[in-house]
């Protein structure tokens, strides 16, 4: 078998490994030798699973392999069975329809994650209020709803519940408390949950310069405390 008939599995292999959702989300944080490697693994496998598949049609229909042979241009043995590598590919990816992204893009924040992506995670999972603090002073207390996916996203979103700025002692100034304005909708029917609201706030990763959980609870006997 020519050795160019693997360049149909390879290719199916990079498909896989970088569109399917068990596999994309960690991969785009690979270097380059280790993606080479991880694209022949999973070529390997798709290449092996065509054969299997061929060989199973050929014992039970061996005069359909005779017929697709004689009907088919290329006369090299293995050609069709090597193409069919692709197809088989695409076919695995089309489970994405039925996957839930999020998961995935959770999981692969657990294995490669930094710090400030497993942060955002167990806050994500947990449903924690986060206070994340900007370069400009400015800081939003909130839930995050959605994660970003690591290596490609550089925003995050929240539903903001409180904002304000952080005076020359970087103690925290609230000015803006956005769950009261959520409640006066709900409470007037306007909406039935705040998600009506399209209140979505997306930051910039680079622009922060911290994250924490935020407990108001917490920070109030904090504060009592400083002020004694």
């Amino acid at each position: 078998m020519p050795w160019n008939l693997f360049l149909f599995p390879l290719a199916a292999g990079y498909l896989f490994l970088t569109r399917s959702y068990f596999f994309k989300f960690i991969q785009q944080r690979l270097d380059k030798q280790r993606l080479i490697f991880e694209t022949i693994l999973k070529g390997s496998y798709i290449g092996a699973l065509a054969l299997i598949i061929r060989f199973i049609i050929e014992f039970k229909w061996p005069e359909l392999i005779a017929n697709v042979y004689n009907r088919f241009p290329f006369k090299e043995h293995y050609t069709l069975t090597s193409i069919a590598s692709i197809p088989i590919a695409l076919l695995m990816i089309s489970l994405n329809l039925f996957l839930d992204k999020q998961k995935y893009v959770i999981q692969a924040i657990t294995k490669v994650g930094n710090e400030f992506e497993l942060k955002l995670k167990d806050a994500f999972i947990n449903e924690n209020l986060i206070l994340i603090s900007l370069k400009n002073n400015k800081f939003y207390i909130g839930w995050v709803i959605k994660l970003p996916i690591p290596g490609i996203s550089e925003y995050i979103r929240i539903i903001p519940a409180i904002s304000g700025f952080r005076d020359e002692t970087l103690q925290l100034n609230f000015t803006t408390h956005y769950l009261s304005i959520y409640a006066d909708y709900v409470e007037n029917g306007n909406i039935l949950n705040i998600n009506q609201l399209n209140t979505d706030l997306i930051i910039k990763m680079d622009e922060i310069l911290s994250v924490s959980f935020f407990d108001l609870e917490m920070y109030e006997k904090f504060k009592l405390n400083e002020d004694r």
